[in-house]
C-alpha cells in the first residue's frame, strides 16, 4: 500500500463523496465485469479538469476486489480519489 500522499499526487481528483445507487454493467453470460455508483459529491479537494459545480457523478470500478475494484456501501461517506476514464469511448 502506497503512502496516501503518493496517492493524492497521482490522482486527477480527490473528493468527499456519497453513494447513492449501484448498478452493474458490462454483463456477459450473467457475470458482472464492472460496477458503476451514481455519488453525490459533498467537496472536491482536488480536480484536474474542474467540474467545481457538478453535485453528481458516476464512480467506475471493477466488480470483484481481486481485479482491484472498490466496495462502497450506499449512504456512507468517503474520501476517495481516482482518475479520468473515456468510458464511452472505451468500451469495445
Amino acid at each position: 500500500m502506497q503512502p496516501i500522499q503518493i496517492n493524492y499526487c497521482r490522482s486527477d481528483w480527490v473528493a468527499h463523496i456519497l453513494p447513492l445507487k449501484k448498478e452493474k454493467i458490462n454483463e456477459t453470460d450473467g457475470f458482472s465485469r464492472d460496477v458503476r455508483y451514481t455519488i453525490e459529491i459533498l467537496d472536491i479537494y482536488k480536480d484536474k479538469i474542474c467540474h467545481p459545480k457538478r453535485k453528481k457523478d458516476f464512480v467506475y470500478t471493477a466488480s470483484s476486489s481481486a481485479a482491484c475494484g472498490a466496495y462502497l456501501e450506499i449512504g456512507k461517506e468517503y474520501l476517495i480519489g481516482g482518475n479520468y476514464f473515456d468510458y464511452d469511448t472505451k468500451k469495445k
